[in-house]
């Protein structure tokens, strides 16, 4: 499989990147009539991680030598991804059916803000504008308190750089989905893939609640009338733990020393849990405050108590799960110090 990687931002070269690792012959090509883009171009270690087993073909799509260059990489392609606004795609050449004349088995995938078409088509966008204009900002940070600080704080942008990532996965996947199809038909198909649209399918418990009850979900709403549930502190950061059947806080009882407080039967019942919230908070905070968060992940473990550490980078550098599987990976391209990149969610 050939791929054409035309994008000049994250998601794009996520994409391809993805497609490289389970095998594929990908080209970046570099548009060199365009400025780059400093979330794909900027730390040498991002480059090596975007651009990991791609070969790359620097050419100015706005000339017409460019367009000579790229009818010559298109002809065997079996694969263009681009993430450029339609007006744009086209004055480059880019578009489906500019490639379609030229290859007609070709699958061209899009990956926009908004989507190729629709009167947004040309928006400009980013991870920002998709988490806010999806409608999932204005939910994060969850179950912030309506008093206090809480009240004051304005919706936020998810971290990092998870729409381009989402966006990225939900293209490579579209993009197998419609190879199998050129299997059947002989002809090449446009994938279009909208980075709002990527997100909004997040949000099924809130979309269900608007579509089905009419209430609007905030980050001032608690999602799960479950407790104890969420972010608490212990010794050395942070837990999250999520009791919501008996044999969870059964087990988490268990992890606690079985105190007498908490064999109140009565605490067996997820809605008197809830109603009793606050004061189980207060009762639990000591013990948490004792353990650190590796201890109480495993113990949670042996229980089957949904409990998970929030984990730092530096956990992450020094997890023994993905050392053992490899997913960091030496970067040995001239880079001084030397450093670790992700090598990828699947061995390869």
């Amino acid at each position: 499989m050939k791929v054409l990687d035309a994008g000049r931002g994250l998601a794009v070269a996520y994409a391809a990147r993805m497609l490289a690792s389970v095998g594929a012959k990908v080209t970046r090509i570099v548009d060199t009539g365009a400025p780059s883009d400093p979330h794909r171009d900027g730390h040498p270690a991002v480059q090596a991680f975007l651009d990991q087993s791609k070969r790359v073909a620097a050419i100015d799509l706005r000339s017409v030598a460019g367009q000579r260059d790229l009818s010559a990489l298109s002809l065997d392609a079996d694969v263009l991804i681009d993430d450029r606004r339609p007006l744009e795609s086209e004055r480059c050449g880019l578009d489906f059916s500019s490639m379609e004349a030229v290859n007609s088995r070709i699958v061209v995938a899009s990956v926009t803000p908004f989507g190729t078409t629709g009167p947004y088509r040309n928006y400009r966008g980013n991870d920002a504008v998709a988490t806010f204009m999806s409608g999932l900002g204005y939910m994060n940070p969850r179950d912030m308190a309506k008093g206090g600080d809480g009240g004051s704080q304005p919706p936020m942008k998810l971290p990092g750089s998870l729409v381009s990532i989402y966006s990225g996965i939900s293209a490579a996947g579209a993009v197998l989905s419609a190879l199998r199809l050129r299997e059947q038909t002989g002809r090449g198909h446009h994938v279009d893939v909208s980075m709002v649209e990527t997100l909004i399918p997040t949000m099924r418990r809130e979309l269900s609640k608007f579509f089905y009850e009419g209430i609007t979900s905030s980050r001032f709403m608690r999602v799960w009338k479950l407790a104890p549930w969420g972010i608490k502190k212990c010794r050395d950061g942070y837990v999250f733990l999520q009791i919501v059947e008996e044999h969870h806080w059964r087990g988490f009882v268990d992890m606690m020393g079985n105190p007498e407080w908490a064999l109140d039967e009565r605490y067996l019942d997820n809605d008197y849990r809830y109603e009793h919230r606050v004061d189980i908070e207060k009762r639990i905070a000591p013990w948490l405050a004792a353990h650190p968060k590796a201890e109480i992940a495993w113990e949670a473990q042996k229980r089957s108590v949904p409990f998970a550490a929030v984990n730092t980078l530096r956990d992450l550098a020094h997890m023994p799960q993905l050392s053992d599987r490899g997913f960091f990976k030496p970067f040995a391209d001239g880079v001084q110090p030397p450093q670790l990149f992700p090598a990828g969610p699947y061995p390869s």
